[in-house]
């Protein structure tokens, strides 16, 4: 994982492979893309609130802890390769 500061004093933590874009017109906003640069998570930071607009949960799993300011993209063990049927 990954740590990057955003607005506001909140910070999002995600996979070394992903990246994360602010909107160009609206400084607010931001996109999350994976290594096949698809989009996979979409939110709009205030001060005080992050909401989510858009989110693959088939694949991932977002811890939001509101009171540090803090975003947590986690991908799920099927999508590091670690799927138990295949143990």
């Amino acid at each position: 994982m990954h740590q990057i500061m955003l607005e506001k004093g909140w910070t999002y933590e995600l996979p070394p492979q992903y990246a994360i874009y602010q909107s160009l017109s609206d400084f607010s906003r931001y996109s999350v893309l994976d290594q096949e640069e698809e989009s996979v998570c979409s939110f709009r930071i205030t001060n005080d609130t992050c909401t989510i607009t858009g989110f693959r949960p088939w694949q991932h799993h977002i811890e939001l802890d509101v009171t540090a300011k803090v975003i947590r993209l986690i991908l799920t063990e099927e999508r590091l390769g670690h799927n138990p049927v295949d143990s």
